[in-house]
């Protein structure tokens, strides 16, 4: 099937996107648009990604970190029904339009959801994606870009980590031994903690889950404690460079909050294995695998409370890699050519142990 083959990750924190050697990573943030009075010369926000001015549907949006730093109102969106989401469009519709080059017009995606909400909006976020799209990338210089969304397929979210494990860029088999295996994956993201056990590929419905008790539980703790030792109060959004930094400036001052951090971090951590230990046999898998934007964060509780817990490579884009090499798998095309010129391989019952 001819098209550009895409990996899109709508996560609650980031949005993350893959398509052969690009890719992106932004800020889950969709706010209001502006003309802005001026832009400094001197800006340290260069990158195409940090001045992403979207129009679509007839509106005007700052996407990403651009948003964060100049939108007057700007918004994480938490909403567990994604494809009833305007921000959810907007940023599958800006992914799709960065990833975009003047050879593509058309797409295959593989995308993802929890699997908390994977039965419920399966369909409807397949149908939201799929179709023809027009978008224009703002800035100085707009530029249109028109689009078809040929194939989607979607999947449950952390599966995308255990396919970026399985198979290699042009989507052919190549860690076999994964084939043989019972395993879970722990994906912590922003609003949840997404659980799945897989024995031989296959999904295991009774033992996957989602828990509420992600990295923003921690980030509500943290404002907490700011508010009530320091006075100040932070979006969610705002907290993000505050949280990664362990420093919080003030009038001048920096204090370091790396106490008030990890204590967070550790009661989440605490929770979200508390909920593994009650759904899982642990002791019958043979290795939990971490990924997601916050398992390098709650990475060191996981590995001390369970032996067979391994922190996945690139945890917070393990999942749109997954997702990349399946569509590679999926829809063929030039991207699955491998770079030493091996043939693309298409075993069917990879594509069979998916979820329907």
């Amino acid at each position: 099937m001819h098209g550009s083959n895409v990996g899109i990750d709508i996560g609650y924190g980031f949005l993350k996107c893959r398509s052969g050697s690009r890719h992106f990573v932004l800020p889950s943030v969709v706010g209001t648009a502006q003309n802005l009075a001026y832009r400094s010369e001197l800006s340290g926000y260069t990158a195409p990604e940090d001045n992403v001015v979207v129009e679509t549907d007839g509106n005007r949006y700052f996407v990403g970190s651009l948003a964060v730093r100049q939108s007057e109102v700007a918004a994480r969106s938490l909403a567990e029904d994604r494809p009833g989401d305007p921000a959810a469009k907007v940023l599958f519709r800006t992914a799709l339009a960065l990833l975009q080059d003047p050879s593509t017009s058309t797409f295959n995606v593989v995308t993802g959801l929890p699997p908390i909400s994977f039965r419920a909006y399966q369909d409807r976020l397949r149908d939201m994606v799929a179709g023809d799209h027009h978008v224009v990338l703002g800035g100085e210089h707009p530029v249109e870009r028109d689009f078809r969304v040929a194939s989607v397929r979607v999947i449950p979210q952390p599966f995308g980590t255990l396919f970026d494990l399985l198979l290699d860029d042009t989507g052919s088999p190549q860690n076999l031994d994964l084939g043989e295996a019972r395993l879970g994956i722990c994906d912590v993201g922003f609003r949840t903690a997404d659980c799945v056990v897989a024995d031989r590929l296959d999904y295991i419905d009774r033992q996957s889950f989602s828990t509420t008790c992600g990295m923003s539980a921690a980030y509500a703790l943290i404002s907490t404690r700011l508010q009530r030792e320091f006075g100040v109060t932070k979006s969610n959004y705002e907290l993000d460079p505050i949280v990664r930094a362990g420093r919080l400036r003030l009038g001048g001052t920096v204090h370091d909050i790396t106490e008030i951090r990890n204590e967070a971090y550790q009661a989440v951590a605490e929770k979200i294995l508390t909920e593994i230990r009650s759904a899982w046999p642990v002791r019958d898998l043979d290795v939990v695998y971490l990924s997601g934007g916050g398992a390098e964060a709650l990475s060191r509780y996981f590995l001390e409370a369970l032996d067979t817990a391994v922190l996945a490579g690139g945890p917070q884009e393990a999942n749109v890699r997954g997702y990349w090499k399946l569509a590679n798998k999926l829809f063929g095309g030039p991207e699955a050519d491998s770079p030493n010129g091996r043939s693309y391989v298409r075993p069917e019952q990879l594509a069979q142990s998916l979820p329907v």
